[in-house]
């Protein structure tokens, strides 16, 4: 009884770590190519953060809108404390 449990949890802890060795491998794999395509990158993640389409002024405003937001955030911080 006691044999078939650590068997049973020793098969589960080996699927959960190679399930964890394929996905640091996949993600590792993934920044390689990323690095191929820095500019592709940036852009696509700006339009999908700032919820704008691709504008020259996407950028900036998000930058902006992030700068407003920890400020508020900051603010709120030291109020409370």
């Amino acid at each position: 009884m006691i044999a078939q449990g650590v068997q049973l949890m020793i098969i589960g802890m080996s699927v959960v770590f190679m399930f964890l060795v394929v996905l640091v491998v996949f993600m590792t794999l993934t920044a390689a190519i990323v690095k191929y395509f820095p500019g592709q990158a940036a852009t696509e993640t700006a339009a999908v953060g700032s919820g704008v389409g691709k504008s020259a002024a996407a950028p900036d405003a998000s930058r902006s809108k992030l700068q407003a937001a920890l400020a508020a955030v900051s603010v709120h911080h030291r109020r409370r404390s």
